[in-house]
């Protein structure tokens, strides 16, 4: 055999070699995972909030053990005098859906933390009306007391 056939030998041997699938050049391969079959929810809540979870209720710094995959529902308790500021869990802005109260948490497939913020209740309404009812008794006074005044200074006249 000469060199030319010998090197075309060798390299159609090692293309062949090449193409075979990498299972045939390695054993069995197992992969294992752990995947919890509960997760953990931390509370991050300012002072005085509450929150409960099937009846049981847990302050700031507490940990809700949640089975893989529910999604259990939170209610608040906030102390008096305090408004919800702000809500986030895992991150993401809720605090709409926990104002009525109670928020039902997406399936749980990891760990999270529940982060809620107050702030001190005002005794004025947000919308700045708060001083229209007297106004508006003035000005009705006053269109009931104009015509009445007109027709008194006409008889003196």
């Amino acid at each position: 055999m000469n060199k030319k056939t010998a090197s075309l030998l060798l390299t159609l041997l090692a293309a062949v070699l090449l193409a075979l699938p990498g299972r045939s050049w390695a054993a069995d391969t197992t992969l294992t995972a752990q995947v919890p079959s509960t997760h953990t929810l931390t509370l991050a809540l300012d002072a005085g909030v509450r929150v409960t979870v099937d009846g049981v209720s847990y302050k700031n710094g507490d940990c809700i053990t949640v089975p893989r995959h529910q999604s259990p529902t939170l209610t608040l308790r906030l102390p008096a005098g305090t408004v919800l500021k702000r809500a986030d869990y895992n991150g993401q802005d809720v605090t709409r859906a926990l104002q009525g109260g109670s928020y039902r948490l997406p399936p749980m497939e990891s760990d999270g933390l529940l982060t809620v913020t107050l702030q001190t209740a005002t005794a004025q309404p947000a919308t700045g009306d708060s001083g229209a009812v007297p106004y508006a008794l003035c000005a009705a006074l006053a269109a009931v007391a104009f015509p009445a005044l007109v027709r008194s200074r006409k008889k003196h006249l």
